[in-house]
């Protein structure tokens, strides 16, 4: 019985690379590689996907944060806000990629949908599989949260040959005080 539904849920997140176009994720690795600093930025489980993207983006040795956390430093020219919404309509998500945006940082959002608030927001944009441009049964927003574990995961791959990073570069960087 869960055989089967894992086998659904992956045949789902198999839809991911379609959506992928090498052009777009060429600016996002530049985006992301030129930026002093990262930030993340997302609603509910979004939030909670963006932040395994920015813990290893932190182990890459970039400066990434997350959004509204303490230590999250002010984001202006140079930076980089990364921010995830499927519907790209959670108004508490638009209004602060607004005021990114407005204070000199670039916006990129992970969304399911090129006409939306966000969209006109952004200065790029990555379409990814959600319940509204693809086949799901998964509930909610599960789809395009896994999706952008997945897509940040293949991102700091890329990463990794680019900067000339390996495994033992990012464990060094990882959490000693587990």
């Amino acid at each position: 019985m869960i055989k089967k539904r894992l086998e659904t849920v992956f045949t789902e997140l198999a839809q991911l690379p379609k959506f992928i176009d090498e052009e777009n994720m060429e600016e996002l690795l530049g985006a992301l590689t030129k930026a002093k600093k990262i930030a993340v930025l997302g609603a509910g489980r979004s939030a909670l996907a963006l932040k395994m993207v920015a813990m290893r983006l932190r182990h890459l040795g970039l400066d990434a944060y997350v959004a509204g956390e303490t230590i999250s430093p002010a984001l202006g020219e140079g930076d980089l806000l990364l921010v995830a919404s499927g519907s790209g309509k959670t108004e508490s998500t638009c209004a602060i990629a607004k005021r990114a945006r407005a204070n000199g940082a670039t916006v990129w959002a992970l969304t399911g949908t090129d006409s939306s608030p966000l969209a006109e927001i952004v200065h790029g944009l990555t379409i990814l599989p959600t319940a509204t441009n693809a086949s799901s049964v998964q509930f909610g927003g599960s789809l395009p949260e896994a999706c952008i574990v997945l897509l940040g995961d293949a991102l700091v791959l890329e990463l990794m040959e680019r900067l000339g990073q390996g495994h033992g570069d990012m464990m060094r960087r990882h959490t000693n005080l587990e």
